[in-house]
């Protein structure tokens, strides 16, 4: 059975938490769940100007899916 992102996010937050500041941890996890993504790190600039490091997944057809993007809400 695949999990749907969705049901991912849900199951790694039971597991891990709330997602602030956990990005490189909820990378890993969910590139478990779904081998077919690979991890990106990068850079966000933050509502204020500040920038920061970032992981994320993108998917063979460039897909960008950011598990913990809540976390700039």
């Amino acid at each position: 059975m695949t999990l749907t992102h969705e049901q991912t996010i849900e199951v790694l937050r039971g597991l891990l938490g709330p997602t602030l500041g956990k990005c490189a941890e909820y990378t890993l996890a969910y590139e478990e769940i779904h081998p077919e993504l690979r991890r990106v790190r990068g850079f966000v600039t933050l509502r204020n100007g500040t920038r920061r490091s970032h992981w994320w997944l993108v998917s063979k057809v460039g897909e960008i899916i950011d598990p913990t993007v809540s976390q700039f809400d």
